[in-house]
């Protein structure tokens, strides 16, 4: 059933007689990939929800960008000495 988003009037009926399963389902997944169902608030969500998933991927690039230059950062602190040939690290007593 399709209603009017503006008026909420009565506008047209689907009903998926004599179709195979598949074609019911594909139908069905066309009309929410196009946004063409439950009207504007809808077309809301998948705005909102499109922006969000985008915010997320870009933080978490972000994120693992700072991390890595901060593990790259922490390696080069430890390279191998060159005249003993063992990495160099503070190290505290565990007698105290």
């Amino acid at each position: 059933m399709q209603f009017d988003a503006v008026t909420g009037a009565f506008e047209d009926t689907n009903i998926p007689q004599l179709q195979r399963s598949g074609n019911v389902v594909t139908d069905w997944l066309d009309a929410l990939h196009m946004a063409s169902v439950f009207g504007l608030p809808y077309r809301i969500f998948v705005c909102v929800l499109g922006l969000l998933i985008t915010m997320l991927s870009v933080t978490g690039v972000y994120i693992w960008w700072k991390k890595r230059k901060a593990r790259l950062r922490g390696s080069s602190r430890s390279r191998p000495d060159s005249d003993t040939g063992t990495r160099a690290f503070a190290t505290e007593s565990l007698d105290e």
